[in-house]
């Protein structure tokens, strides 16, 4: 007799039960297989998203640090420039002081003129020869305070000429 589960009648029906339970168990094996690829896809999609969301992290970090190096490069130039503006004043300063020291030297140090006069004829060979003799010994700078270099402390005003006699 026939056993439990075995197909009464004729075996072309236990065919077909055979094949559509075949074809059901086919169907939920490709749908577990269409659910683990979405999964597989979904999952590799993330990876991939959180790969691209760390360079563009990487890519902004480098572009704050570019932008930091950039930024303390422009404020040492500033500080440079302010240094360079500073040290050129400071020289120019030094400079112009050591103008005014070499030129306080040299009008300590220049001759000075001596105009005489003389009684209104003309000049011996003798007088010339006796003023040529004394014209050191006037100019010769004395422990006085310095002025116009007459012999006889009456300092000149500019443009006043020492007499004859003196």
């Amino acid at each position: 007799m026939h056993s439990r589960g075995a197909c009464p009648g004729s075996s072309s029906a236990c065919t077909v039960r055979r094949a559509k339970k075949v074809r059901d168990a086919r169907v939920v094996e490709v749908k577990a297989a269409t659910n683990k690829a979405r999964e597989d896809v979904a999952r590799m999609l993330q990876e991939k998203e959180t790969e691209a969301q760390r360079v563009r992290w990487e890519i902004e970090a480098r572009g704050r640090a570019t932008l930091k190096e950039a930024e303390n490069e422009a404020r040492g130039l500033q500080h440079l420039g302010r240094s360079y503006q500073d040290n050129r004043a400071v020289l120019q300063y030094q400079l112009a002081l050591r103008r005014l020291k070499v030129a306080e030297t040299l009008m300590r140090h220049a001759p000075r003129p001596v105009v005489v006069r003389s009684g209104g004829g003309e000049q011996s060979a003798l007088s010339t020869l006796v003023l040529a003799q004394m014209l050191p010994k006037l100019i010769t700078p004395s422990p006085s305070p310095p002025g116009n270099g007459h012999a006889d402390g009456h300092d000149l005003t500019p443009g006043e000429t020492a007499p004859a006699g003196h």
